[in-house]
């Protein structure tokens, strides 16, 4: 598991200053819970307020540096985060970027300490091109430009910009005429106008610099180690709890699936250090080998840094009950996935990975289009021996999976495709049936685009 180390190192440019730094380091599990250090890498639950508490730490008043806030050198940055996202990375690493660049933090600072540290750059760094700026920041028109530099120098003549560069500016003008405008020294004098007490580190890090933004995460999740699928309905995961004394509980979502539960059993044996058919006790330790053991990716869906009341997710166990067997294909992967989960697709399918996520998805319907055409054949044959008719799901039934295509990781996007494409009368589904509306390619465009989103479950006709 992986976490950030953030620290501050002095600006090269301006020692006086500090710039944030950062990188991503392993951290245990242990120091995760008992830490409260953020869980970073694939767990995208539990980044999706990471952004906003990050934010609110640092344009919190009480790292804004008083002496010159009042002057606009404190200024927030949440007016600026979602611009500046690339895709290439997190928001969280661009807003890490942002930080980096456009603020610097100091132990304390007054405004008459600022400006003189902008004098000492300006006269550190003293030439035409420096004057010249500053120059055009201070008048805008060439007249008054000329006005200026004449009552310095009368002997300078200028008739257009151009013969501003006849001048060696430098030698004609002195920092000292330019003092009675502070605001423009200081802009142009300082690379980074914008700045925090270096109380803010301590405020999102622990003792080692790993960011922490909460005290303790009491709750988790185990779920199937197969990140690249799209669904787990017939599959063991765990809710967990941290408990007093390095204690950890695990309770499993049960539903009437026979090997689910024996296998909750087994887990529950093998691992616990209490009885307990099902739920057991464990400890932070054991947990980690149990994680390894069972193939199981530790997530924090519940981890949310801007709502203290928000409840995490409950375990449920379902009851078996006889009912007619319904069978449904489940959620498919579409826009709204991950670009590290599109590309996981495509590159198990030997297909390039390279582009936006617009072109990945249009590489996905073209290998959906062409998985389509390789595995008809077997979809014909099943469903030509087994015909079902559409109804609606309705809550609290236990659904199957159709037993085809057992080993394609996009099956489902695959099988939604044939019972579209088979569905008569949006009813019926029969290999004998087929709707042209589409070509494979368009159809699976529309479907990961979420133009159409077919639902329900199919009951089997006995023939």
């Amino acid at each position: 598991m992986q976490t950030f180390k953030l620290w501050l190192e002095n600006d090269p440019d301006i020692p006086e200053f500090k710039t944030l730094c950062y990188k991503t380091v392993e951290v245990e599990i242990k120091h995760v819970l008992e830490n409260g250090i953020h869980p970073w890498g694939d767990h995208q639950y539990a980044n999706r307020t990471l952004v906003d508490k990050f934010i609110k730490e640092t344009d919190s008043e009480a790292v804004k540096i008083k002496e010159i806030a009042e002057f606009k050198y404190c200024e927030d940055i949440k007016s600026f985060t979602s611009s500046y996202h690339y895709p290439e990375r997190s928001r969280f690493e661009s807003l890490l970027s942002r930080i980096s660049q456009s603020i610097r933090f100091v132990d304390s600072i007054t405004y008459l300490e600022l400006l003189k540290l902008a004098k000492t750059n300006l006269a550190r760094n003293w030439d035409h091109k420096t004057a010249k700026r500053l120059v055009h920041q201070v008048y805008y028109g060439f007249n008054q430009i000329r006005s200026f530099i004449k009552s310095i120098n009368p002997k300078v003549k200028l008739s257009s910009y151009d013969d501003l560069d006849k001048y060696d500016l430098g030698e004609v003008l002195k920092l000292e005429d330019f003092n009675q405008y502070d605001q423009i020294l200081i802009s142009q004098g300082l690379p980074v106008t914008n700045f925090r007490s270096t109380r803010f580190i301590k405020n999102v890090t622990d003792e080692r610099g790993l960011l922490r933004l909460t005290n303790t995460i009491d709750h988790f999740e185990l779920q199937p180690e197969n990140r690249s699928s799209i669904h787990y309905e017939n599959r063991l995961h765990y809710t967990g709890q941290r408990k007093k004394d390095h204690q950890i509980r695990l309770i499993p979502h049960l539903t009437s699936n026979q090997e689910i539960r024996t296998r909750a059993r087994k887990i529950a044996q093998k691992h616990q250090n209490t009885s307990g058919k099902y739920c057991f006790t464990t400890n932070i330790e054991k947990l980690q080998q149990t994680i390894t053991d069972e193939s199981f990716w530790i997530t924090f869906p519940g981890l949310d840094y801007t709502n203290a009341k928000k409840q995490p997710n409950r375990p449920n166990s379902k009851i078996s009950k006889n009912e007619i067997k319904r069978y449904t294909i489940g959620k498919y992967i579409t826009l709204r996935a991950t670009g590290d989960t599109i590309k996981s697709i495509l590159k198990s399918h030997n297909v390039s990975m390279t582009g936006t996520k617009e072109k990945l998805l249009e590489k996905l319907a073209k290998l959906a289009a062409k998985l389509y055409h390789e595995h008809k054949p077997e979809m014909d044959n099943y469903f030509k021996q087994n015909r079902f008719i559409k109804i609606q799901n309705g809550q609290q039934h236990e659904n199957h999976q159709f037993p085809i295509l057992q080993n394609l990781n996009i099956k489902n996007l695959i099988l939604t495709m044939y019972t579209t494409r088979h569905s008569r009368g949006n009813t019926i589904l029969t290999s004998k049936y087929e709707n042209d509306t589409y070509n494979p390619t368009q159809l699976a465009k529309t479907l990961i685009n979420q133009e159409i989103n077919p639902d329900g479950a199919y009951v089997r006709i006995e023939q």
